[in-house]
């Protein structure tokens, strides 16, 4: 099993487009990734302007099948331009 937090940091006045299109990004990965166990977006309680996704996959395979598939790759090109910072990403193992 394979676990991933994303963090984005939106630009400032862009929080609620990201909030947008974070949630529609984890509603196409619902429906169209069973290998995706969880997907999940959150905001920051603290910082609304810090986002994180939460996502669980079966395996490597089912996280490399997420990353080519095009609503992932629209959202890259769509986000990119909303954030203050390079969006960091961990994966780890259990």
């Amino acid at each position: 099993m394979v676990t991933v937090i994303a963090k984005l940091t939106a630009a400032a006045g862009k929080e609620k487009e990201l909030a947008a299109l974070c949630k529609n990004m984890a509603a196409q990965v619902r429906e169209n990734e069973p290998g995706c166990l969880e997907y999940a977006p959150f905001v920051s309680l603290d910082a609304s302007s810090v986002f994180l996704f939460y996502e669980k996959y079966q395996d490597n395979a089912a996280f490399d099948a997420h990353v080519k598939t095009p609503y992932f790759k629209q959202f890259m090109t769509d986000v990119t331009p909303l954030l203050a910072a390079d969006m960091e990403v961990q994966r780890f193992e259990e």
